[in-house]
């Protein structure tokens, strides 16, 4: 994968795993943060993922 492009997923996984304020949220609110942050938290096991760091099959 190109460093630019893991660079900017790495990012974004930290984005969206950062703590949200609680405060003076309605329950879908909180709800939509739990997903992001359950998205977020994915994506950085995929990015460290060895499958995903090989450079096997490379041409």
């Amino acid at each position: 994968m190109e460093p630019a492009l893991l660079a900017q997923l790495n990012s974004l996984a930290q984005n969206l795993t950062a703590e949200k304020d609680r405060k003076y949220k309605e329950d879908w609110e909180l709800g939509y943060d739990a997903g992001m942050a359950a998205a977020g938290r994915l994506l950085a096991d995929l990015l460290s993922s060895p499958v995903l760091n090989t450079t096997e099959g490379k041409s």
